[in-house]
């Protein structure tokens, strides 16, 4: 299991997901947002869909073999 601290939009709170839950990552009037499989939809501080794939410094990956 890979666990990713996201910066959540709302507030100032961090939000855990597990990597394999993500099922889409798009932009929605200006806001970078995760689809999870369960369909719960999480708005990021991500500035655009290519920095959150790749990282860019806003997310921190946990891996957890």
């Amino acid at each position: 299991m890979r666990l990713i601290s996201i910066e959540n939009k709302i507030g100032t709170e961090n939000v855990i997901v597990n990597a394999d839950q993500i099922s889409v990552i798009f932009e929605d009037n200006d806001t970078v947002k995760l689809r999870l499989t369960c369909g719960n939809v999480i708005p990021t501080k991500f500035t655009d869909v290519n920095y959150a794939v790749d990282g860019g410094g806003n997310g921190y990956v946990y891996d957890k073999n």
